[in-house]
């Protein structure tokens, strides 16, 4: 039996979750997880979820994976019938009816034998992705097949269709794809322009326009081998995004490049840019771009940007301060790995007597699409409270002074309209940017009073 609790509803944001809302999203999560979760568990996680003021699909994917057992996500990768578009990496067993649209051969090295391997791209009606057949099954181009038993893995930052030992393939008539026109096929065949600001994780042979920003070349070590790789930043009026460049194409600040068959990973939440000595990369005469300073301004982006981008590199979003989080103020940290004290310790150094003395802010911002965890260290903090680090450390023992920050702090801040610039990136509660930059924005109360009347009213 669900239990309740006395709470009528939640708030979160502009937006109120209703007991029967709550009751429907426990009843679908249980529905995923069947009988290893019980009902108040899930419950109880998705109001904490709420309390940290994530949205509802952000919160039901959160509970699915914080409490998801190894047999439900085992389950989960079981494929089945499958179009090309829906494929997940670490998918296996699942079922394809394809066309083969180019189809080569190779040598690799596979423990330290030589084998022949069979690779090229196959599409339906969906998508087209790359292959990879690690064994003779008569491939043939434009060939329709029926592929059962496949596996999907990550290669690249893209998704890749495997045929192993235990794929079973069948030719088919063409007429199984009957909306896989030569349109179509043209269509997958060319490749895309992306700017800069759509960019996300697992595009590939698609062409990129920027300026560059920055950049510099260090060495890195992959399979025992020494590289140069040469990272930076490049962006356009749309964004900014970080790159890696795995060849020296002799890139400088200010230059406009164009780079075709490069492909997007993700670094820690956040699309990236790479590109080999594979991809082309042409200097261009652009002065339709932005300049680096207008660049390095940035514009202001929207939080919903981003639900489906995964994440941002230093961008800008301007919005409300709704709620500052517990975790806020006056904090100790560890001296060794400095994560946050909670009760004088610390979750890998242990008990700590010395913990160093800081000061931050957790705020739930919203920007009127969304809302998102913002969190400020201590320079930002001192600035908005105009205190120096000296005055809090030697006045944190004082009875009540640790409250009176906070209460200084949501004095400040609550309700008030912010520029915020820094990383956006997603963690198991929702979207959450470390801000590096924050600037309040004066805000004409009386026009915003009647816009909010003018919405209620539905002019």
């Amino acid at each position: 039996m669900l239990i309740r609790v006395t709470e009528p509803y939640i708030r979160l944001g502009g937006k109120i979750i209703s007991e029967e809302q709550i009751a429907q999203l426990v009843d679908e999560i249980k529905q995923v997880l069947g009988e290893s979760v019980e009902e108040p568990v899930i419950e109880r996680e998705l109001r904490l979820f709420f309390s940290y003021g994530v949205g509802i699909s952000e919160a039901k994917r959160g509970v699915l994976k914080k409490l998801g057992d190894q047999q439900s996500k085992i389950l989960s990768g079981i494929g089945g019938d499958k179009n090309l578009l829906d494929v997940k990496d670490g998918e296996f067993s699942i079922n394809l009816k394809v066309k083969i649209m180019s189809v080569d051969t190779k040598t690799v090295t596979v423990d330290g034998e030589s084998k022949e391997i069979y690779y090229g791209i196959m599409a339906d009606e969906s998508a087209a992705l790359p292959f990879t057949a690690w064994q003779d099954f008569g491939l043939e181009k434009n060939s329709v097949l029926s592929i059962k038993s496949a596996y999907v893995k990550g290669f690249r930052g893209e998704l890749q269709i495997n045929l192993g030992n235990n794929t079973e393939v069948e030719n088919l008539k063409s007429g199984e794809l009957k909306n896989l026109t030569p349109e179509r096929l043209a269509e997958y065949q060319q490749q895309r322009e992306v700017e800069v600001g759509q960019l996300k994780p697992g595009m590939s042979n698609i062409t990129v326009i920027g300026r560059v920003i920055n950049v510099e070349a260090r060495e890195v070590t992959v399979k025992d081998t020494k590289k140069t790789v040469f990272s930076g930043s490049l962006g356009d009026s749309s964004g900014k995004v970080q790159f890696s460049a795995w060849h020296n194409f002799n890139l400088k600040p200010g230059d406009v490049i164009q780079i075709d068959k490069c492909y997007v990973k993700s670094w820690r939440g956040i699309p990236q840019l790479s590109f080999d000595e594979s991809s082309n990369v042409d200097f261009k005469e652009d002065t339709s771009l932005p300049s680096l300073e207008q660049i390095n301004t940035g514009a202001v982006r929207q939080l919903i940007d981003f639900e489906d981008l995964g994440g941002g590199f230093d961008t800008s979003i301007e919005g409300v301060v709704l709620e500052l989080r517990s975790g806020s103020g006056l904090i100790k940290r560890c001296p060794d790995c400095r994560r946050v004290l909670q009760d004088n310790q610390c979750m890998v150094h242990g008990a700590k007597t010395d913990g160093l003395i800081d000061i931050r802010v957790k705020a739930i911002v919203d920007d009127g699409t969304g809302s998102f965890m913002a969190v400020l260290g201590g320079a930002l903090t001192e600035e908005i409270l105009g205190i120096s680090s000296d005055e809090y450390r030697n006045n944190i023992d004082e009875p009540g002074y640790s409250d009176e920050i906070v209460t200084q702090l949501k004095d400040k801040m609550l309700t008030q309209r912010y520029r915020l610039r820094g990383n956006v990136t997603r963690d198991n509660f929702g979207l959450m940017m470390i801000v590096q930059e924050i600037s309040p924005i004066e805000t004409d109360i009386k026009l915003e009073t009647e816009k909010i009347l003018d919405e209620l009213r539905g002019i």
